[in-house]
């Protein structure tokens, strides 16, 4: 008797998020972080939060292959 198991997922490419957003280096323009922006990331470029102390925020909207809220 054979028994075939086929393994099949789909990468969750949150870990790979952190390592982008923590290895951008201080500093950084605006455009070279939106032009270097990885194709597994949505990021809402077009809605920028801003903070208490002036610090603009935008937000990652979807991260392929993730699926928490």
């Amino acid at each position: 008797m054979v028994t075939l198991t086929l393994l099949t997922s789909c990468h969750d490419y949150h870990d790979d998020m952190i390592k982008w957003t923590d290895g951008i280096p201080i500093g950084t323009d605006f455009q070279t972080v939106k032009s270097d922006q990885p194709g597994y990331l949505a990021i809402d470029w077009d809605n920028p939060d801003t903070t208490d102390n002036s610090i603009i925020r935008y937000n990652i909207i979807g991260i392929k292959g993730h699926n928490d809220i």
